[in-house]
C-alpha cells in the first residue's frame, strides 16, 4: 500500500486546504519498481528534508549557527547561493562524479579538497564568491540593509574600504533578518500542511527540492543539498514549467531525454490521470471500481475523465428491440410448416380453401382508427 493525499475530497463548503490522506493498492507486478523508486528519491532528498525539519524546529533559516554567531563569508556563500565551488578550483571532476550517482558524500570531499588547498595559501576565489560579496556592499551602501561586514573580532568594517572576502564576516541574526526581508524567496517552506485530523510538517513530505538554486538550475553547475538553506515543496507551478508550459525553459524530456525521439515527447500534468481512467473505462471496468481506484467520492467524477469516443459509447449501449402496435406474432406451433399446411388444404373440400381466404380478417395496423370528429386526410371530400 502507497500512502497519499487524495485528491477531490471535500464538500463544498469544505476548506480546500485541508488534505485527506488515503491509500493506493500496488499491483504486484510494479511492486518492486515502485519501492526501488520511492526509495531512490527518499535518499536523494534526506539532507533537504533535514534542513528543513531543522530549520521548523529552531524557526530559523541558518540553524547550524546561533544566532550571535560570527561566520566568515566564504562558508556562508554555500548556504546562501547553493553553489559548491568557492574555490577557483577545477570543476568538471566533481560535476561528473555527482552527476553519475548523485551521491552527496561527493559534496562533503569537495568542501573537504577546498578547506585543504585554502589552508595552504589558495587564496583564489571563486568569481562567483565576488559577485555575491559586491552586491552586498552596493546594498549596504545604498542604506537597503542595516547588515555590515565585520572582522574576526565583531568590528565593523567600513563601507569606503577595499574588501578582503578571506577575512570577512557576516553576523548571523543580522544575516537571517536580511534575508527574510530582502530575498523571501530564499526562505524555506515550513509552513504545516491541515489535515482533516491533525497536520502532516513539511519535513515528512518525500518530494522536496532545493528552492531557487541558480548555481544548477541557471548555470549548469551544482547545488549542494546538504548545506542549501532553501528548500522548497514542489508546486503546480514548477511541474508545469518542467512539462513545458514556459516555452523559454526546456522540458524534463529535452534536457534528460537519450534520443531525438525521447526529447520530442510531451506531456500535461493531469494527462496520465485521464489516459489511465479511459482505459479502465475501455477495459469495461465498472465505474464503482474505477472512482475507487482514484479515491473519488462519486461516481460522477469518474466519467469526467472519460474520453472515449462516441462509437465506443455506442458499443457499449445496448439498445432494445423496438416493438409494433400490433400484438406480438406468436411462434409456431407443431405442424405449422409449409409441408404441415399443404397436407391440411389438400384434406379440405373444394373451394373451402379460398372461402377461408377470403373471410380471413385484415391484420391491424399502428395507423389509428378515424372517428368523424377527425379532421378530413388530405384529397378526401
Amino acid at each position: 500500500m502507497v500512502r497519499h493525499f487524495a485528491e477531490k475530497q471535500q464538500d463544498a463548503e469544505a476548506d480546500s486546504r485541508v488534505l485527506f490522506e488515503g491509500a493506493q493498492p500496488v499491483p504486484e507486478m510494479f511492486r518492486a519498481l515502485l519501492t526501488e523508486t520511492l526509495d531512490r528519491v527518499a535518499k536523494l532528498t534526506e539532507p533537504l528534508r533535514a534542513t528543513l525539519k531543522l530549520q521548523c524546529e529552531t524557526e530559523r533559516l541558518l540553524p547550524w549557527y546561533p544566532v550571535d554567531r560570527l561566520v566568515p563569508v566564504i562558508e556562508l556563500y554555500t548556504r546562501l547561493a547553493g553553489n559548491p565551488f568557492w574555490l577557483g578550483i577545477e570543476r568538471d571532476p566533481f560535476i561528473k562524479r555527482y552527476r553519475d550517482g548523485l551521491d552527496p558524500s561527493v559534496f562533503d570531499e569537495l568542501h573537504d579538497h577546498q578547506c585543504a588547498l585554502w589552508r595552504n595559501g589558495a587564496l583564489t576565489l571563486d568569481m562567483a564568491v565576488y559577485v555575491f560579496g559586491n552586491r552586498l556592499v552596493k546594498a549596504m551602501r545604498e542604506g537597503k540593509t542595516s547588515m555590515r561586514f565585520r572582522y574576526a573580532d565583531g568590528s565593523p568594517i567600513g563601507l569606503g574600504k577595499r574588501m578582503e572576502w578571506h577575512a570577512a564576516y557576516l553576523h548571523v541574526g543580522e544575516l537571517e533578518e536580511y534575508i527574510r526581508f530582502t530575498t523571501p524567496t530564499k526562505v524555506s517552506d515550513t509552513m504545516r500542511l491541515p489535515l482533516a485530523t491533525g497536520f502532516v510538517e513539511p519535513w515528512e513530505l518525500l518530494f522536496v527540492q532545493p528552492k531557487r538554486s541558480v548555481a544548477e538550475e541557471r548555470n549548469d553547475g551544482l547545488c549542494d543539498v546538504t548545506r542549501y538553506m532553501a528548500v522548497n515543496r514542489p508546486d503546480p507551478t514548477f511541474i508545469g514549467q518542467s512539462l513545458g508550459d514556459a516555452k523559454h525553459l526546456p522540458t524534463l524530456f529535452e534536457k534528460y531525454g537519450q534520443t531525438d525521439e525521447d526529447r520530442a515527447l510531451k506531456i500535461e500534468a493531469h494527462m496520465l490521470r485521464h489516459l489511465q481512467n479511459t482505459e479502465l473505462f475501455r477495459l469495461g471496468v465498472a465505474d464503482t471500481i474505477i472512482s475507487k481506484r482514484f479515491n473519488r467520492r462519486s461516481v460522477a467524477q469518474s466519467y469526467e475523465y472519460d474520453h472515449r469516443s462516441l462509437a465506443e459509447d455506442l458499443d457499449q449501449i445496448e439498445i432494445p428491440q423496438s416493438r409494433s402496435c400490433s400484438a406480438k406474432k406468436p411462434s409456431r406451433l407443431p405442424g405449422s410448416s409449409r409441408v404441415a399446411r399443404q397436407a391440411v388444404r389438400s384434406s379440405m373440400p373444394s373451394g373451402a380453401s379460398r372461402k377461408r381466404r377470403a373471410t380471413r380478417p385484415h391484420t391491424s395496423t399502428c395507423v389509428p382508427k378515424r372517428t368523424d370528429s377527425m379532421p378530413p386526410l388530405m384529397g378526401t371530400a
